[in-house]
């Protein structure tokens, strides 16, 4: 079965809350998707516990040799996934069990480009679907999107692999508010952007 949807997860001195994560995403109630884990050079056991998930989903894992920070993490999920949608989650998170099948279905059903859920506390509205820079920026600005988070998120591959110049910028520097830059750059390739009212994901306050 070829996934539907990759779900990179970048690890880096999380791994206390990996089995968490990684157990979130094998009772997804759609089964159709991959995991990628990039381990970004973190000091723990994280291949073992990848591997004690084998069996339960496909699973792929890929390691940095050196911490190169969590946007060059997500690139390199992204270099490292096979379905035609990504979604990122956080390690020490969890996926609430809809997550997938949530996304992946509004995504099949719109051909949206991004499609956005809220993150917990978020505001909740309506369901919506915008398109381009300008309208979709605004939106933001407004808080009509009201999450910036890429967690929240299931993206068209191939945009992300379009986001040239943001790699660069990630191989040159560090990016402190790595989300924003994810959205921000995808934003001004003038994509479809289908907003849902709901909450997928377990956030980890701590």
């Amino acid at each position: 079965m070829h996934p539907r949807a990759s779900i990179i997860v970048p690890v880096y001195r999380t791994e206390s809350y990996l089995a968490g994560c990684l157990q979130s995403l094998a009772n997804q109630t759609r089964k159709d998707f991959e995991i990628v884990v990039v381990d970004d050079g973190s000091p723990g056991n994280c291949q073992s516990i990848v591997s004690e998930f084998r069996s339960c989903s496909p699973i792929k894992y890929v390691r940095h040799s050196k911490n190169r920070g969590l946007l060059n993490s997500r690139f390199t999920g992204v270099d490292n996934s096979s379905a035609p949608y990504v979604g990122f989650l956080d390690s020490d998170d969890k996926a609430l069990p809809k997550f997938v099948e949530t996304l992946l279905n509004a995504a099949e059903y719109s051909n949206a480009d991004i499609i956005g859920s809220l993150a917990p506390g978020g505001k909740v509205g309506e369901r919506f679907e915008i398109r381009g820079a300008s309208a979709i920026l605004r939106a933001y600005s407004a808080d009509d999107i009201p999450s910036w988070s890429a967690w929240t998120k299931l993206y068209k591959r191939e945009l992300l692999r379009s986001l040239s110049s943001l790699r660069l910028i990630a191989n040159q520097k560090y990016i402190a508010h790595d989300d924003l830059a994810i959205n921000v750059y995808c934003a001004l390739k003038d994509p479809t952007y289908l907003h849902l009212p709901l909450v997928l994901v377990d956030y980890n306050v701590d």
